[in-house]
């Protein structure tokens, strides 16, 4: 195993308006960024999503990479997601998406479970109700997953507050 992946775990057109507006523009900011980033360092990026049929495709900010349809609620139960995860054999993968208390929770545990090492984007990450976002990290955090705003990741990871990357994520983050 090694390496790291992004995962984009359904953010799809008709699922992101049923989730409280206060948050959702702020949360599509923080994944698109992450997208970016992990695109900037040519790591992949993939994303899934929930019965396409009834909740649509994949938002147009987060849309045209490696996509899989599924209707597991964890990406690991559908068979080619899984597949295609074991030929990558990450031993990092990174989460943003909705629900946060469904299938990103249901997708970092069993990643966690095969030892993978998960970061959830605790800003990239929504629910419906805010009580079901927050028991569902507080739950990922005691399982030993490590949860954090998607500035930190990012800017823990590049380390220097230098050059064109950083200058071109801080444009981004303000």
């Amino acid at each position: 195993m090694g390496g790291r992946a992004w995962w984009v775990i359904d953010w799809q057109e008709r699922l992101v308006p049923a989730m409280p507006e206060v948050v959702r523009v702020d949360a599509l900011k923080a994944a698109t960024n992450a997208v970016w980033y992990a695109e900037t360092l040519g790591e992949p990026v993939w994303t899934s999503e929930q019965y396409p049929q009834g909740l649509g495709p994949t938002v147009q900010a987060l849309a045209g990479r490696r996509t899989f349809a599924k209707t597991h609620f964890s990406c690991l139960d559908d068979p080619a997601m899984c597949a295609a995860f074991e030929d990558l054999a990450p031993s990092h993968v990174l989460l943003v998406g909705m629900e946060a208390h469904i299938c990103v929770a249901s997708t970092a545990l069993g990643l966690a479970a095969r030892g993978v090492e998960v970061t959830v984007l605790s800003d990239a990450v929504l629910s419906r109700r805010k009580a079901d976002w927050r028991c569902a990290l507080d739950h990922l955090r005691a399982q030993g997953i490590e949860v954090l705003p998607s500035e930190t990741v990012l800017l823990r990871d590049l380390k220097v507050a230098a050059g064109p990357v950083f200058k071109e994520l801080s444009r981004r983050i303000r």
